[in-house]
């Protein structure tokens, strides 16, 4: 830049003083002879006319008292008119150049050559301007530069002392998930894909993968607050696996959260036979949980379309027994207390014996009929 810009400056300043000499032998030499000139040439082309005028009087005056023959006559006197007619077409011709030249065309280049004068002047101006100012601005930001490139490289050697570090040794052998699991699920596994892609950028603190152990494996879910009373530590349950056909595999309830994880729902895990889990089965799959809460092998139990309630106490139930081998005898109100239910069927734990027969049918409706 400092070579070019000296150039630049050395080229306008050059310019500038040859615009001067030019101006200044346009006003004392050219100009001055252009005016001349157009003057001279209608004084010149003014005395070729009156010398042709002149010519023709005395070729006039001397045929007239000449014997030559009228042709002869004629062809002189016409040739010398044509010189006439062309003398005063000359020097009207010469008058029009020169009003052209002094109204028109020095008027014009006056302004231009001024101009041009002015315009190297302006030229050198911004070439001086910029030899000092564009110059200085170059060498500040040259020096910047310089001082961006210093931290630049220290920041390499940063950037090549933390990629030392980015080798991270994983604390367990397993599978890499993306992301982190929650409550047996992998979270935005989609959108963390594609921010693994170069060039992407992720949140600081976020959670990029998990290394899982592919066993021990166990599984978790949760249970509606109005069955959580039913469930407890240490109860079996068996695991369904999602590929149709397979076995069931044998579990038990491991833990029950003590307070709600989702509105109505509560967390429950389950350890299961790990000998019977079949290889396919990875971490994030997901299953059915069937829990055994309540096992009573002589449970008295009745059909659910059984029970009535009575209508002036809700809280009291009972059923009808009739005597199948008396088709005459009454049917017989028993108050009944109920307790675990299960599909269809009600346990009884207070009112019935083995053996009673009972009505699926209102049978204060059937009287009611009848009578």
């Amino acid at each position: 830049m400092e070579k070019t810009l000296g150039l630049d400056f050395e080229e306008a300043q050059r310019a500038n003083q040859q615009a001067k000499e030019d101006f200044e032998r346009y006003k004392e030499i050219e100009r001055p002879m252009a005016v001349k000139s157009a003057e001279f040439m209608v004084k010149y082309y003014d005395f070729q006319l009156n010398y042709e005028k002149d010519e023709l009087d005395q070729l006039e005056k001397m045929y007239e008292a000449d014997d030559l023959t009228e042709e002869t006559e004629e062809i002189v006197l016409k040739r010398q008119r044509n010189s006439v007619e062309f003398a005063e077409f000359s020097l009207e011709s010469a008058k029009l150049n020169r009003d052209e030249m002094l109204k028109v065309r020095l008027p014009r280049a006056d302004i231009r050559i001024k101009e041009a004068l002015e315009r190297t002047a302006l030229a050198r101006a911004r070439a001086q301007t910029a030899l000092s100012l564009d110059l200085n601005r170059a060498r500040y930001e040259l020096e910047q530069r310089k001082k961006a490139r210093a931290k630049s490289l220290d920041k390499h050697t940063d950037l090549l002392a933390d990629r030392e570090l980015m080798e991270i040794e994983s604390p367990a052998d397993g599978i890499v998930f993306y992301g982190q699991n929650i409550n047996g699920r992998w979270s935005d596994t989609q959108s963390l894909i594609n921010k693994y892609k170069p060039h992407s950028n992720v949140s600081p603190g976020a959670i990029l993968m998990t290394i899982v152990e592919s066993r021990p494996v166990y599984v978790t879910s949760t249970v509606e607050e109005g069955k959580r009373p039913d469930v407890e530590d240490g109860q079996k349950a068996k695991i369904t696996l999602p590929a149709e056909g397979s076995d069931r595999i044998a579990a038990e309830v491991k833990s029950i959260s003590s307070i709600p994880v989702s509105p109505g729902k509560f967390e429950i895990n389950f350890d299961l036979e790990q000998d019977q889990i079949p290889d396919w089965i990875v971490p994030g799959m997901s299953c059915k949980v069937q829990i055994i809460t309540f096992d009573k092998k002589d449970a008295l139990v009745v059909p659910k379309a059984a029970i009535r309630t009575d209508e002036d106490n809700e809280d009291q139930k009972y059923v009808w027994l009739v005597d199948p081998d008396d088709d005459e005898a009454k049917p017989e109100r028993r108050n009944v207390k109920l307790g675990k239910r299960k599909g269809n069927d009600v346990e009884v734990t207070k009112g019935l014996k083995k053996d009673d027969v009972i009505s699926l049918e209102d049978e204060s409706k059937k009287k009611k009929k009848e009578s």
